[in-house]
């Protein structure tokens, strides 16, 4: 049975949507593209994937109980009676040769939303702020935001969800008023669903759920609030889907049990919501994205649908309140296309610039209409964007080139389209990195990740990167930008790496283009996007701790001196106790990462998939060497985050999962060979890099039989400390695999032995903790929903596998509910188990049967690993940076 949605009807040649039409059938394709059971194109919703499997959604119900059931176990008790402390990067630079720009910078996690409080633009409005919402993160403050110094503080006291989707402060608050909605809205795999709209009215200092909101946006991401300059009890806010989901709720399907996707308004402070727009499934929007109030009539609402366009609700020029479509997609329905538009008062009307992934080819391109104060179908008569005028043009030298493709495929993710107050002629748009205008030996810009116009986006120019030498630059990703409305000059620009400011002064550049080797169109662009670049961008980091950490890995001969952690579109950070200082080792999307267990000089680490560095330097920067052409070439599947791990006892060792368990015995090869051929600063690449070696047979494939737990990849592997030859290994759909043999010389000689049964789930696998004592003793955790596998609902259980027959296992889940655990340790010393959770970090005693909150102090956030090393337990969170409890 499809979902259905409330449909639209054509009302006088334009497209109408009201809350209480007919339903019709959704197109299938939207949600298989985003959680398609084999969804290698979407890589990125692996983590929804692996915490909904056996299903291919998460209901609300789920959800809540994973809330439940954190908040039973935390009112059992803290064990360790210890405090965590962050460890991890909050002010330490990026070293300059990490950056693409080459200057040293400061970065911080995905930012999401921006806001400023009204006393930035008038006096009398109490301070000037800026709040910042990070994707798992929270909501920061930070005061005097365009003076010389900045300084953040943490402002989340009662929000019951770090994921942040948007911000806004009351008009009339005086700087004290500001709504939080919760639930990222950037469609990745590791966004998280909300749990409803937050007010603060002491300035940030504590947040309160608006109760009415929470059956409207509970599981859903809160992308947009509106508030009404006139009337502070008169806001508005939409829903849009949340992926991965606080306690892995939402998703690439719309979950069950949640309100319908949607647009809402209150004229009594949010005492009551009446529904203004209401779509059930994923026939017509994948949520609204955008809310506005034109800036002439504050009456007229615009609302910008995810795959579907601009539609506006206008008494005054359409006769009715109804919402008619005004702008549409390219390409409507795909599960791509997110639309979104900026608003001008040009005189007595007003101009509308809007961004738009023209069609299945995403190539996105910029609109304006200058006079929308017209009826709708003026604008949109029910087959074309009659009254827009197109902007962007495909052809290379051409005025318009410098606004196409300005997402780079990755609109659905990230992009802005902002005009600056009183600047109705000013634009600026906002995307990704041109990676093949920077990365070449004939650069044109300087990555076109954001682009300003001062004529109404006819010409633009590049604000990428700012005049100094070497300059600082701006993230590849972009998410948010706001302006100072005393010296709307200044931008403050919200993207995966953090928070920048320009200075408002704008230098020509365009003298640079001689010496890059141009010419023709090239050169023709290069002249025009430098001719006004920012005299200035400052990084506004220092003090921001957001990072979003996918692994921490020690070094084992100095675990308290020397660590590495993976990070989510900023690289792997390394830190040295010797300065105390974390830095970005080396750039991209951070992994997994670690040490060779005899010659801890030697470290590995992925970007995502099998892309995968070693280093036989130490934590130099140039050091590092690309070692996984033969993982490329296999063409086996992989997960987005490989499981990959240093071998803890030999030295060389380091193995990786897909669909085989594969292994390097010499660090990918020779260190001169590598550093010749492979380095990723000098080498030639004139030979093959890596010589990865599948072990036995594919796990996931019928060599181990042709039940429904076959298919997909490698989740976890790990190998034991006690010997030289153990080896554990998951798949995906929950088979469990012990080697006696990984250290054969022979790859093809290991032999997997399958343990799992039907008394253990079939569920995604992960973490695998083994007795040293014992390689054939292990513990095991799962992620995902007991309900969805009602016979083993269990989430961590305790293996013994004998020389012969099948494995006994046991139920260590006791008292957690049904709560998805994300990660799993052993105290070796003292045999204590410690779970990592969507909400934070379990602790089970040994011979206890009740699990305890570990430590105090780390605040409510997924810990997406954990790492133990004598007394010292590391937990990295999607948002909070490393946090360290000793034990």
């Amino acid at each position: 049975m499809h979902p259905t949605v409330r449909w639209v009807a054509a009302v006088g040649g334009a497209l109408v949507v009201t809350s209480a039409m007919a339903a019709a059938p959704v197109p299938g394709n939207i949600r298989a593209n985003a959680v398609g059971e084999e969804g290698g194109d979407r890589p990125e919703f692996a983590r929804y994937q692996a915490t909904a499997f056996p299903s291919d959604s998460i209901g609300l119900a789920e959800t809540r109980e994973a809330r439940r059931a954190w908040s039973a176990v935390g009112a059992a008790g803290t064990g360790d009676g210890g405090s965590w402390e962050m460890v991890s990067p909050s002010t330490n630079p990026v070293p300059g040769l990490v950056t693409y720009t080459g200057r040293p910078t400061k970065v911080s996690g995905r930012v999401t939303a921006l806001a400023l409080s009204p006393g930035c633009g008038a006096t009398g409005q109490g301070p000037c702020r800026l709040w910042m919402g990070a994707a798992g993160g929270g909501v920061w403050r930070a005061e005097n935001p365009f003076g010389e110094t900045v300084q953040w503080t943490l402002a989340s006291t009662g929000i019951a969800s770090s994921a942040i989707g948007s911000l806004a402060a009351d008009p009339n608050g005086r700087g004290r008023v500001v709504y939080v909605g919760t639930g990222e809205q950037n469609a990745s795999g590791d966004s998280e669903a909300g749990v409803g709209l937050y007010r603060s009215t002491d300035g940030g200092e504590s947040w309160r759920v608006i109760p009415a909101s929470v059956p409207l946006a509970e599981g859903l991401s809160i992308a947009s609030i509106a508030i009404d300059p006139r009337d502070s009890r008169h806001f508005y806010f939409g829903t849009a889907t949340g992926i991965h989901g606080a306690g892995a709720s939402g998703g690439g399907a719309l979950p069950p049990g949640t309100a319908p996707l949607g647009l809402y308004e209150t004229r009594d402070g949010g005492a009551t919501f009446k529904t203004l727009l209401s779509f059930p499934g994923f026939a017509f929007t994948l949520g609204v994205m955008q809310i506005a109030l034109d800036p002439v009539d504050l009456d007229t609402v615009y609302v910008a649908l995810f795959s579907a366009g601009v539609f506006r609700s206008s008494p005054a020029l359409d006769g009715d309140a109804a919402f008619r479509q005004v702008f549409a997609t390219g390409e409507p329905n795909d599960g791509f296309n997110r639309t979104t538009f900026g608003l001008a008062r040009l005189g007595g009307t007003t101009r509308i610039y809007v961004g738009d992934p023209v069609d299945l080819t995403f190539e996105t391109f910029l609109y304006r209409v200058d006079d929308s104060r017209r009826p709708a179908a003026a604008l949109f008569d029910g087959v074309s964007n009659v009254g827009w005028i197109p902007l962007s043009d495909p052809t290379p030298g051409t005025p318009g080139f410098g606004s196409y493709d300005f997402c780079q495929e990755q609109c659905w993710y990230d992009i802005f389209v902002a005009s600056p107050p009183g600047r109705p002629d000013e634009v600026w748009i906002g995307g990704a990195m041109g990676y093949d205008e920077i990365f070449t030996s004939t650069p044109p810009s300087n990555g076109r990740a954001v682009m300003r116009s001062t004529d109404a986006g006819v010409h633009f120019t590049d604000m990428t990167r700012d005049a100094r030498l070497p300059a600082e630059g701006m993230h590849p990703d972009q998410h948010a930008i706001v302006f100072n409305p005393r010296n709307p000059a200044v931008a403050v620009v919200g993207s995966d790496g953090g928070v920048v400011r320009t200075d408002g002064r704008y230098v020509d550049r365009s003298g640079d283009c001689g010496s890059r080797g141009l010419s023709g169109a090239a050169l023709a662009d290069c002249l025009q996007w430098l001719s006004s670049i920012p005299h200035r961008i400052d990084s506004l980091n220092d003090g921001l701790s957001t990072l979003q950490f996918q692994s921490v890995s020690l070094n084992p001969q100095d675990p308290g001196g020397e660590w590495m952690g993976g990070t989510q579109d900023n690289g792997t950070w390394a830190f040295r106790e010797e300065g105390d200082s974390w830095f970005e080792s080396i750039g991209g999307d951070g992994g997994q990462s670690g040490f060779d267990a005899v010659d801890p000089k030697v470290r590995v680490h992925t970007y995502y998939g099998p892309s995968t560095d070693v280093t036989f330097r130490g934590s130099m920067i140039t050091g590092w060497n690309w070692v996984a052409d033969p993982l490329w070439g296999s063409g086996e599947a992989w997960a987005f985050y490989v499981p990959l791990i240093a071998d803890p006892v030999a030295g060389g060792s380091i193995f990786m999962g897909m669909q085989h368990v594969w292994r390097t015995q010499d660090s990918g090869g020779p260190q001169a060979y590598l550093e010749q051929h492979c380095n990723e600063y000098t080498g030639d690449f004139l030979a093959p890099c890596g010589d990865w070696q599948p072990l036995g047979d594919d796990l996931t494939g019928k060599a181990f039989g042709t039940d429904n737990r076959g298919g997909r990849w490698v989740v976890s592997v790990e190998r034991s400390r006690g010997d030289r030859s153990t080896l554990w290994a998951a798949t995906f759909r929950g088979r469990v695999f012990v080697s006696r043999n990984a250290d054969d010389p022979n790859s093809a000689a290991v032999v997997f032995r399958r343990i799992d049964s039907p008394a253990t789930p079939r569920r995604v696998v992960s973490g695998v903790a083994i007795d040293p004592s014992d390689g054939t003793h292990a513990w095991v955790s799962y992620t995902g929903y007991g309900v969805n596998t009602p016979a083993t609902p269990g989430h961590v259980y305790e293996y013994r596998v004998p020389g012969s027959g099948p494995a006994t296992v046991v139920d260590l889940s006791y008292n957690l509910g049904d709560l998805p655990i994300t990660a799993l340790v052993r105290d070796d010393a003292t045999g204590n188990l410690y779970a990592g959770t969507d909400f934070g970090v379990l602790r089970l005693a040994a011979g206890d049967n009740r699990w305890t909150v570990a430590g105090e102090g780390l605040p409510i956030v997924a810990v997406y690993h954990l790492t133990l090393s004598g007394r010292v337990l590391d937990a990295a969170t999607h948002g909070r940076s490393v946090w360290r409890l000793e034990l």
